[in-house]
């Protein structure tokens, strides 16, 4: 039995009957782990992607090393506010995808929906509230989300302010910029630091967000000129990697981390070759769980994995001097939020601008905002002679995968791209 499968198997003997041993297992399981991977780094992944493994190990390990200075948040919340105050952020989605990555979800997933959760649910999103329920996870200081794209981000966050009775904030982002919704949001920003000075019994240090601002701005900077490298380039990755480019690209915004992971992923590409072969741009979230997804794109010569949408769905560089305003901005212009001609374009765009020869669409089980649109999303991109696929998959419940048929419908992708077909 690997030291994964061990760790899996603990975690399913033990969560029902024995949560708090449970978190202790997973506390230890994330330790050793980060340990390992400052010892011996995946020699496969560059300099700056071994260096963001750590770094999401790190924030997803300290909300359950100290809950009491935790938040529970969802992955758009604009986390530089948290960050500016020494608040950890816990995502759901993060939480949910290194318990998966563990073999650890599955018990969750079968609590949850006995506990009433649809079979229908989000995989992310019920793995959390089954760990929430089931006592493993502790209770956070502070639960905080915001309504953007995710129906679940309402119910799911609902769910757990009522089991551990305390309060839910949530911001209410409208889908068009206009200056009243620019206020709308920023007064609730307002609302939002103050709820937490009087919980903290301290203030907002205006220098704290200040410098969190400043890495974000640095941090998307750094981006953008990764993307540019990235146009002419090959930069080795992994469906693993590009999870994790997803959490750092929200929930470490605002961080030193964040700005110096994009600094040195961009002092990275650099040194890599010229592009070549086919160029895979993916929408949506990726079973990064996959062995075959994994050794699909890491071992198959002539075909580069680019980048998921949701890693740059939102890069609109802050205002210090305005730093809520342009945050309720950033919130607002997101990709993702409003009408599904703003996320076409946005993936039309990358699409164009990384030289995509090819577009995964991944439809996540559970996930309504994502899957109702995707044939628009796909005739936006056939449109403009960029080829596609939309796989029908879950990103985080293995057992609600067609593995095979996943497989083999994607080779088959990359066969007739690789043909010219």
């Amino acid at each position: 039995m690997t030291p994964v499968e061990l760790f899996g198997n603990s975690i399913e003997k033990n969560y029902e009957k024995r949560p708090v041993l449970t978190r202790g297992i997973i506390r230890v399981g994330y330790a050793a782990q980060q340990m390992l991977l400052n010892i011996n780094p995946d020699q496969g992944l560059l300099p700056s992607q071994q260096y963001l493994a750590k770094i999401c190990m790190k924030y997803t390990r300290k909300p359950l090393q100290s809950p009491e200075s935790s938040a529970l948040v969802n992955l758009f919340f604009p986390c530089e506010l948290l960050h500016a105050m020494d608040i950890a952020p816990q995502c759901v989605e993060g939480f949910s995808a290194f318990l998966c990555g563990g073999r650890g979800e599955h018990g969750y997933l079968k609590f949850a929906e006995e506990k009433g959760v649809p079979d229908t649910y989000c995989s992310y999103h019920k793995t959390l509230l089954g760990a929430v329920l089931s006592g493993t996870v502790p209770k956070p200081r502070f639960i905080l989300t915001t309504n953007t794209i995710c129906d679940a981000n309402t119910t799911t966050f609902d769910a757990i302010a009522r089991h551990f009775e305390m309060p839910r904030i949530m911001i209410d982002v409208p889908f068009e910029r206009t200056p009243d919704a620019v206020q709308y949001v920023t007064e609730q920003l307002e609302q939002l630091i103050t709820f937490l000075e009087d919980e903290l019994s301290r203030k907002m240090d205006p220098e704290r967000l200040r410098k969190a601002v400043m890495h974000s701005n640095a941090a998307t900077a750094a981006h953008q000129e990764y993307l540019t490298e990235l146009q002419d380039r090959f930069v080795p990755t992994s469906a693993t990697v590009e999870l994790y480019r997803i959490l750092c690209s929200h929930i470490l915004m605002g961080s030193p981390e964040a700005q110096t992971f994009y600094e040195r992923l961009l002092a990275d590409s650099r040194r890599c070759e010229a592009r070549s072969g086919k160029r895979i741009l993916w929408c949506h979230v990726l079973p990064f769980y996959s062995d075959s997804l994994k050794k699909l794109f890491r071992d198959r010569e002539g075909v580069q994995l680019l980048v998921s949408d949701l890693t740059y769905d939102s890069m609109l560089p802050l205002d210090e001097q305005r730093p809520l305003q342009s945050i309720a901005c950033r919130l607002i212009d997101n990709n993702l939020n409003g009408p599904l001609l703003r996320r076409c374009d946005s993936v039309l765009k990358m699409a164009r601008r990384l030289h995509a020869d090819g577009a995964v669409l991944f439809c996540h089980w559970g996930c309504k905002q994502n899957n109702g649109g995707v044939f628009g999303l796909q005739d936006s991109l056939q449109e403009a002679g960029i080829k596609t696929i939309i796989l029908d998959g879950d990103g985080c419940d293995r057992s609600n995968m067609s593995q095979g048929q996943f497989d083999t419908r994607l080779q088959a992708f990359l066969e007739m791209l690789e043909a010219g077909i």
